[in-house]
């Protein structure tokens, strides 16, 4: 209401980060954008005008709500800028009480992924690096048995998002994880913790990688998610890591994953990582492309049946890493999954089959019934009225076009 709206400009500097935050985590439920964004930008302003005299805490809050908001970028500039003057001023002054393991691992996760997102020329990927290079400080001075797991893993994500990441910092923090007691491991956890090694280069901390992968192989099914098990696994094969006993914990855990825990990446990630580890069975090939189909309309099966197709290619070396059982497996899963994807979806996924066939680099006949059974999909959705770009038609058109000029006269009317 506009009453609430002219309480904004009343709040004291903690309680507007105090706001956003809440207003974050809330995600803009029953608040129209224009509301939502006012008052988040309203409460960046307080804070940014009050940051000499704020927590850390309350920075944190703040900068955290704002890391990846396009929509305040002079307000979001403002806030980090002046948060960014507050942290060199006790940084100097050697306040480290101030800043508690949470804290350091919340601000620098607020700095590197606003970094991330803008270009690399811009301000904040200066800022990131005068935060981090501040935050080592204080993080330095906390003994490595202080810090809780879920600080140590968002922190060394931090740093290793860093085109010159920190090395004793990263050493300090691997401590860290080493010190910790088994319980504290979550599957987010080990699997950013793994990432950060991956991203340091160097094959990263031998003892610290061989902990995680036994955390990793404890935990239960029940307990992982579908990004945290892709990320894991992905970075695993990305580390040339394959020990059998891990990855057929792993396979197993993917395989009891309700399809929904997936969302579009990490279906692409975990099909990728478990073919490269050639652990991909026709179980989970069917759960892996039946996500890519039902999960968000489909728009990451063509790099599911790129991954897939390129690793039965008859010209991989030395073999193809993937039986033609579990091919079929998977192709006819998609084929039975096909009304869940968008137009567009149908046309790239139309587009990856029908290159690779023509290639006559698969032998499969499971490609074959695909693309027909692809061509009568796009046929109903044409049929039924269901909007389609032109741009789409047209790819539509040429793919069965290539198609028809490669195998000349089909049986079947669908390609017609």
């Amino acid at each position: 209401t506009s009453k609430e709206w002219g309480g904004v400009a009343m709040l004291q500097a903690p309680y507007a980060a105090t706001l956003m935050n809440t207003m974050k985590k809330l995600e803009r439920r029953d608040m129209d954008s224009v509301r939502f964004w006012r008052i988040m930008e309203s409460c960046s302003l307080l804070v940014a005008q009050g940051s000499a005299s704020l927590s850390p805490k309350h920075l944190s809050l703040s900068l955290n709500a704002l890391k990846d908001s396009p929509p305040l970028r002079n307000a979001t500039s403002q806030l980090f800028t002046a948060s960014l003057l507050r942290i060199k001023h006790l940084v100097s002054s050697r306040s480290f009480k101030d800043f508690p393991p949470q804290t350091i691992a919340m601000l620098a996760n607020a700095y590197t992924t606003r970094h991330i997102k803008l270009p690399a020329r811009d301000k904040a990927c200066r800022q990131a690096s005068e935060a981090m290079a501040l935050l080592v400080k204080p993080c330095l001075s906390i003994p490595p048995e202080e810090f809780p797991l879920q600080s140590t893993a968002m922190l060394a994500s931090s740093l290793a998002r860093l085109e010159e990441p920190n090395t004793r910092a990263m050493r300090h923090l691997a401590l860290a994880s080493l010190a910790s007691p088994s319980r504290d491991f979550s599957p987010k956890g080990v699997a950013a913790l793994l990432h950060a090694e991956y991203l340091v280069g160097g094959g990263g901390d031998g003892q610290l990688i061989e902990r995680l992968c036994q955390e990793l192989g404890d935990i239960p099914a029940q307990r992982q998610s579908g990004p945290t098990l892709a990320l894991s696994a992905l970075t695993l094969s990305r580390l040339n890591l394959y020990p059998s006993s891990l990855w057929d914990r792993l396979a197993a855990s993917a395989s009891l994953l309700p399809i929904h825990s997936f969302d579009s990446q990490s279906v692409v990630d975990a099909t990728r990582a478990f073919l490269a580890a050639g652990k991909l069975s026709p179980e989970l090939g069917d759960r892996l492309c039946r996500a890519a189909c039902e999960v968000e309309g489909g728009k990451s099966l063509t790099f599911v049946l790129q991954a897939l197709l390129q690793s039965s290619c008859l010209s991989s070396s030395p073999r193809p890493s993937l039986p033609p059982s579990s091919l079929s497996a998977c192709l006819t899963s998609v084929s039975k999954s096909l009304s869940f994807l968008s137009i567009d979806a149908l046309s790239l996924s139309v587009h990856t089959a029908v290159a690779f066939h023509v290639t006559g680099s698969i032998a499969s006949n499971s490609l074959s019934s695909l693309i027909e059974s692809l061509a009568l999909q796009v046929l109903n959705r044409l049929s039924s009225g269901s909007t389609i770009h032109l741009k789409t038609l047209v790819s539509l058109l040429r793919n069965f076009s290539k198609l028809r000029r490669h195998q000349g006269s089909l049986s079947s009317p669908s390609f017609g």
